[in-house]
């Protein structure tokens, strides 16, 4: 009779294979880990749960990396629009 796998055995099969973890991969990005995570939270459908880890694999790493950076550049240059905006009033003053 075949074992019947559990939640439990699929998550000890996921921890040893090679995973990252949030803070490693905010690291990665050079950002703080507590952002990191919450932007991860604002993301994903899972979550790791109180006192959880999250465990990416290269793969998902190297995807939320660049979902990270896209957003990162979004918000620069919705800075730089805020910047000239604010700029053009300044000069509406004048």
């Amino acid at each position: 009779m075949a074992k019947k796998v559990t939640p439990a055995d699929i998550q000890d099969e996921v921890a040893t294979t090679s995973t990252i973890s949030a803070k490693e991969l905010a690291s990665r990005l050079g950002t703080d880990p507590k952002s990191f995570r919450r932007w991860l939270r604002r993301q994903l459908d899972s979550r790791a749960g109180k006192g959880g880890r999250w465990a990416f694999t290269e793969e998902m790493a190297a995807e939320l990396m660049l979902a990270y950076n896209t957003k990162a550049e979004a918000d620069y240059d919705d800075a730089d629009d805020a910047d000239d905006a604010l700029m053009e009033l300044e000069d509406i003053d004048d």
